[in-house]
């Protein structure tokens, strides 16, 4: 083993052996800091405790006052729907005898109204009647003669519409007759092609 090594190694031993020589201050510093939080903690649970039974009996307080506040909203509150009430059926007989009479009153004009408008009707009914007559004679008249009209209108369509089948047919037939004999003259001409012999470069 090299001499180098080994001084770093007991100079390393050294200084652990070193440190932990003060090892035992610190722990015994350690347990005398953890007594006093161990003090301070006690001390404390106990203001804790102190400061919540005072609370607890503000509450207790509290609750009582609100009992009691509680039971004066009640009676407070029961003679309020008391008056309210009385109130109120005092308003529904009021509102009731006014509705009562506005009922009467509109039944009355109601009524009149009806005979005005009735009698009003009766009058409109009856000119009605009188221009629904002269309306109906008038498109008498006018149907009648448009009838006439398209009677007229009627037979020149079909004598005009005569004449046009009757160009048409003739028309077709020379068409017919000319379509029959082209194709006459291509049958003889695939015939005649046919029977003639191949020329000599094809045999």
């Amino acid at each position: 083993m090299p001499q180098n090594d080994l001084e770093i190694r007991v100079e390393f031993l050294e200084n652990t052996v070193a440190g932990l020589a003060g090892l035992p201050q610190q722990v015994q510093g350690l347990s005398t800091q953890v007594q006093d939080l161990s003090t301070q903690f006690l001390q404390l649970r106990e203001d804790v405790r102190s400061d919540i039974s005072g609370v607890r009996g503000e509450v207790g307080g509290l609750r009582d006052e609100l009992h009691g506040v509680r039971d004066d909203l009640r009676g407070e509150v029961h003679g309020i729907r008391d008056d309210l009430r009385g109130e109120m059926h005092d308003i529904r007989d009021e509102l009731r005898g006014e509705m009562h009479g506005v009922r009467d009153e509109l039944r009355g004009e109601m009524h009149g109204i009806r005979d005005e408008l009735r009698g009003e009707m009766r009058g409109m009914r009856d000119e009605l009647r009188g221009e629904t007559r002269g309306v109906r004679d008038e498109l008498i008249e006018r149907i009648d003669s448009c009838r006439d009209e398209l009677r007229v209108d009627m037979a020149s369509m079909h004598h005009d519409l005569a004449k046009v089948i009757l160009a048409n047919h003739t028309q077709m037939l020379s068409l017919h007759e000319d379509l029959v004999e082209r194709i006459t003259r291509l049958g003889d001409g695939l015939k005649a092609t046919a029977a003639a012999p191949p020329p000599d470069g094809v045999r």
